[in-house]
């Protein structure tokens, strides 16, 4: 049954992610901060986009938001036409520390998946489960 499967994809997906923190005793999912950043890289996003797709609280998202800005990560600029319209765009500080936390992201994977055989077929793996949920989006 698909349910089921995507039930379980969901707790392998925590699971795995618990990378990003490679090296330090705390351990947590991939930061929110970094999805946030992964979704600025290739173009700018109206806030509100940011709600939907990662399915978080309006409230939490400009808290977020407003703390990758003070951290210079980030820029906001308001719309002339609406000022509740707020475009975010990456930094070349926010690409630096998107890259960096990718970079730990990827060590922990190739830690894991020691020849390049098995690194090629995950990786092959994930694009077809990526390409198979895509219609979700």
């Amino acid at each position: 049954m698909i349910a089921d499967k995507l039930v379980e994809l969901k707790i392998l997906l925590r699971r795995a992610c618990m990378c990003e923190n490679a090296g330090v005793n705390k351990k947590s999912t991939i930061h929110l901060r970094t999805k946030v950043l992964y979704l600025l890289k290739e173009r700018p996003v109206k806030a509100s986009e940011l709600i939907g797709t990662l399915s978080v609280a309006k409230p939490n998202v400009t808290a977020l938001t407003n703390g990758l800005a003070a951290d210079g990560l980030i820029t906001k600029e308001r719309s002339s036409n609406d000022r509740r319209e707020i475009t975010l765009t990456i930094t070349e500080a926010g690409s630096a520390f998107l890259r960096e936390r990718l970079d730990v992201i990827e060590s922990g994977f190739k830690n894991i998946l020691t020849s390049e055989e098995e690194y090629s077929a995950a990786e092959e793996d994930i694009d077809e489960v990526i390409n198979l949920l895509s219609f979700l989006g």
